[in-house]
């Protein structure tokens, strides 16, 4: 070997997971790219009219009203978007790739935190960059799960350093983009009841973040009483029991009407029950943070009514993390994936896969696994 090819090769190598993230960030991109024209059902009949809405309304002056089911934050930058010359689609997708990447590379750093191994790290970043799953929802579908999960991965990493405020700041964001984001929150109940380490007075922090993110909009005229409103407005924007997921209802699908009560009131009797036993147990959820976050948003997602067939995304990432972290948990990763995979395909591109009530069978199953062995292992303080 010449002196300059063992100089190349050493350079390398020094550098290798550094060009590793930059290869895969660029096929990542192309990837998405290449998802670009694609229109969804939801952007032809909603979020281009939504768009088309706000632009006519003057931009930034359409913030007076409320338009679609946007929250203030979002319609604040979807307004600002149209004063630019893209198009709505691109407008769409390009924001939610870009938290992608963000998404990305908080996973990296809270695996290279919590690992202390770099290569566990990049794993994750080039998984969850790569995921059919992520680059779907926003490259495909133009979805913006990929922002609000990016809050709640930075939620769970500041509570998991103590570090309370700006993980209640982080949570208030989250919930500033998605009402979803309440799923975590039995996680952070369990953590303030038995780590007895911070103040309920953070839990204002969330309304606080809502209120400043509202401040564009109140700007333009909204009432101080509009983000309550908004929330009440989502709380009631279903009457379906379960939309194209996976969940214990999908095994029946049942009527709303009279199933709704049923499924709030076990979805709280689960919710209890683990309360319950970790306080019975003394358990101390130590090291298993991360495996409960995701346990309080699967639990809801699974029982709760009127789910679509994008909530469990943030399940989905959290799995990917922790495989990366502990690979006994590639099995319940692996039935998530394939269970938002059907779903995708069948909104996305009508395929015609009529095997809903299997995939609700076998995520109920899997989450019965994931939930024996999750509590077993909090009990006896397993940490791997």
């Amino acid at each position: 070997m010449y002196v300059f090819e063992k100089r190349i090769i050493d350079w390398l190598k020094e550098r290798k997971y550094a060009i590793f993230i930059g290869v895969i960030s660029l096929i990542g991109l192309f990837i998405r790219f290449e998802n670009k024209y694609f229109e969804s059902e939801d952007y032809l009949i909603y979020l281009s009219n939504w768009y088309m809405e706000i632009k006519n309304g003057g931009g930034l002056s359409a913030l007076s009203q409320q338009v679609g089911n946007y929250p203030a934050v979002y319609q604040t930058l979807i307004a600002l978007f149209s004063y630019l010359p893209i198009s709505p689609l691109y407008a769409y997708k390009g924001l939610s790739v870009i938290f992608d990447y963000l998404l990305a590379f908080e996973a990296y750093r809270f695996l290279k935190e919590n690992s202390k191994d770099k290569f566990k790290a990049v794993l994750a970043y080039a998984i969850v960059i790569l995921s059919p799953i992520v680059i779907m929802n926003s490259a495909t579908w133009g979805q913006c799960d990929s922002i609000y999960t990016f809050f709640l991965i930075l939620t769970i990493h500041r509570l998991s350093q103590k570090k309370y405020r700006a993980a209640f700041i982080y949570y208030g964001l989250a919930f500033a983009f998605k009402m979803q984001s309440i799923f975590l929150l039995p996680y952070i109940l369990y953590l303030y009841i038995t780590e007895e380490d911070f103040s309920l007075m953070n839990f204002l922090y969330i309304p606080a973040v809502i209120y400043l993110t509202y401040i564009p909009a109140f700007l333009f005229g909204r009432s101080l009483f509009d983000p309550i409103a908004n929330y009440l407005y989502l709380a009631e924007f279903s009457n379906d029991l379960c939309m194209n997921v996976a969940n214990l209802w999908s095994i029946g699908n049942g009527d709303y009407m009279s199933m709704q009560y049923v499924a709030m009131g076990l979805t709280l009797l689960v919710l209890g029950a683990a309360l319950l036993y970790i306080l019975e147990k003394k358990v101390k959820i130590g090291e298993h943070q991360l495996e409960l976050a995701a346990w309080s948003i699967w639990t809801c997602v699974l029982f709760l009514p009127a789910m679509h067939d994008r909530y469990f995304y943030p399940v989905e990432i959290i799995l990917i993390i922790l495989v990366c972290l502990k690979r006994k948990y590639l099995k319940e990763s692996f039935v998530l994936f394939m269970a938002a995979l059907q779903a995708y395909c069948v909104y996305l591109y009508h395929m015609d896969v009529n095997a809903i009530w299997l995939m609700g069978m076998l995520m109920t199953g899997t989450y019965l696994y994931y939930t024996y062995h999750l509590f077993n292992d909090m009990k006896k303080g397993v940490t791997k």
